[in-house]
């Protein structure tokens, strides 16, 4: 028989319900439930209903068990959350306070009602948990490769992703290049715990629960000292920016000029990803802040960017009229985009598109020419008027 340490677990914070790792689990396990991955978390299915989608977050609840996952909002939700666990055969209600919502910090003791330990962000205000922060900054950092999961006030633990969950799109860890070819686990079967984390005011303690070789341990170790450097950081009001992309790589150039835009205007944290906002080109509300400072596009955008060629003193070597027709071909290619501006596929595609048309108007450059040509470019994307495409396609 299922004991209660071995049962799912479902909550209610306000009007939103959520699950353990543990119910999916169980739900997986029944007959009459129908599981399957959706590639951004889990699609729960039973008999006649409708079907819940269940997308992981960091929070932390009573009695957890795993990874917690968002599946919906309403009575209606709520209705399919407890059909599906099937009167405590794969979950049983756990207690949360109803006045939770996503004012709260998310960590465990909001989670129960309880006073928050975590103060105020003198940045922006808002209740700042410094540990869920850090959840959320190993889950960036590491690229989705690692998961963190509160187990008390100042302590965590580090897990290998469950199957189907993925990395969110604001993860933009680059601060070490080789984290996709070392942080790999095929030697772990998915959920396990290679770690404990215990938070100190100095340095975090790590306390290694699965035998890791040196080098993904020392990695490990890494990441995590720099987790924690960074939401101390933004807990004293200097919120954490992300790694750009390395030099000549699409997109560095204009990932940098966000981020002194956004050192400039004080932004404080974001509310979607851990790094302050407009910082993040990866996160959509930071690319929607950068966007949002943009003028509406002028009608004449090919005169608009002759204009700013002609100031850029990186161009003196290209005649007015190598620069008219360059000017022509970038209005062309930006008028043409059809994917979302400012992501890393725009910034690919924007390379490539202007790396064509120098070849195609045979204009005499060298490479460091070409490196000054495409880095003007992005820079026009910031500017008052510029027309960035209209967006059909889903990067």
């Amino acid at each position: 028989m299922t004991t209660n340490d071995e049962k799912g677990h479902y909550y209610q914070s306000g009007d939103e319900w959520f699950v353990d790792a543990q119910f999916i689990r169980n739900a997986s396990r029944d007959p009459g439930i129908v599981v399957w991955d959706s590639g951004d978390g889990y699609r729960i299915r039973t008999a006649g209903q409708a079907t819940l989608h269940c997308r992981p977050v960091q929070r932390a609840f009573p009695q957890q068990i795993g990874p917690a996952f968002f599946c919906g909002k309403g009575p209606e939700d709520g209705r399919l959350v407890a059909m599906a666990a099937r009167s405590g055969e794969v979950g049983i209600p756990t207690t949360t306070d109803s006045r939770a919502s996503k004012e709260d910090c998310g960590c465990s003791s909001c989670s129960r009602g309880g006073a928050c330990p975590c103060g105020k962000n003198p940045a922006d205000g808002d209740q700042h948990d410094v540990l869920g922060h850090v959840m959320r900054l190993i889950m960036s950092e590491s690229l989705g490769t690692l998961l963190a999961h509160q187990d008390g006030e100042s302590t965590l633990s580090i897990h290998v992703p469950y199957e189907g969950v993925v990395a969110p799109e604001w993860a933009a860890g680059r601060f070490h290049e080789c984290i996709r070819e070392v942080m790999r686990f095929p030697d772990f079967t998915p959920g396990t715990m290679v770690g404990h984390v215990v938070l100190h005011e100095r340095r975090p303690t790590i306390r290694w629960s699965a035998m890791l070789d040196r080098r993904r341990a020392h990695l490990l170790e890494d990441l995590v000292r720099r987790a924690v450097s960074l939401a101390a950081q933004a807990s004293r009001g200097a919120p954490a920016h992300p790694v750009s992309p390395p030099h000549r790589s699409a997109g560095a150039f204009a990932w940098g000029a966000a981020a002194e835009v956004a050192a400039d205007a004080e932004t404080g944290t974001c509310e979607t990803c851990p790094y302050a906002l407009g910082t993040n080109l990866r996160c959509p509300a930071c690319r929607t802040w950068q966007r949002s400072r943009i003028l509406p596009p002028v009608a004449d955008q090919e005169h608009l960017i002759a204009k700013i060629l002609y100031e850029q003193h990186d161009l003196e070597q290209l005649t007015r009229a190598s620069l008219d027709r360059l000017a022509a071909a970038v209005a062309q290619i930006l008028a043409s985009n059809k994917v979302e501006p400012l992501t890393d596929l725009f910034f690919l595609r924007l390379e490539r598109a202007v790396l064509a048309a120098i070849r195609v108007l045979e204009l005499r450059v060298t490479a460091r020419d070409t490196d000054a040509i495409l880095d003007v470019v992005e820079a026009l994307l910031s500017e008052p008027g510029i027309r960035l495409g209209s967006p059909k396609e889903s990067p």
